[in-house]
């Protein structure tokens, strides 16, 4: 049952992003070095425990406890969390201010949200009264700090277990 696991997680393309250092973490292992970053994935990408997990893995005929799973992620977090971070965008060079009117508890707020011209959002702040500058345009501008937002939007993930 593992092989055809191997093979479909293989297929997917988990090992896509592994190079030849990414590897040399996965020596001296006993599973494959798949089904130990697809494990790794699935407890930092959803909000699982790690008994869930291997429960997961036990209903595909995979037995891994759950102190295996949890030394995986605590040697292995780090390096997906610098896989991820390289795949992230960048922010553009154009930025835009989006707002919009909700309801919280049944009172109007307006949500400000810091956008380039790819639609990823760099900052975003909720309040209930809508500032206006002396033209009638909110000045909402003057709040945000944008050496914050390009902070933001430079960050590495962090991954934390839950």
């Amino acid at each position: 049952m593992v092989a055809g696991w191997v093979a479909w997680v293989a297929w997917v393309g988990y090992e896509a992003g592994m190079t030849s250092s990414t590897k040399s973490l996965y020596a001296g292992h006993r599973f494959p070095p798949e089904l130990i970053s697809y494990t790794v994935w699935l407890y930092f990408r959803f909000p699982l425990s790690l008994r869930m997990v291997e429960e997961m893995l036990a209903f595909r005929g995979i037995e891994v406890s759950h102190e295996t799973i949890r030394q995986w992620g605590l040697k292995l977090g780090q390096e997906f969390a610098n896989i991820i971070r390289r795949r992230l965008p960048r922010p553009g060079d154009k930025w835009h201010m989006d707002e919009v009117v909700l309801k919280i508890a049944g009172r109007k707020h307006y949500l400000w949200r810091a956008v380039d011209q790819h639609g990823v959002v760099l900052d975003v702040l909720v309040q209930r009264r809508r500032e206006r500058g002396l033209s009638g345009i909110p000045c909402l501008a003057e709040r945000i700090d944008y050496q914050a937002v390009i902070a933001f939007a430079n960050r590495s993930p962090k991954m934390t277990a839950i």
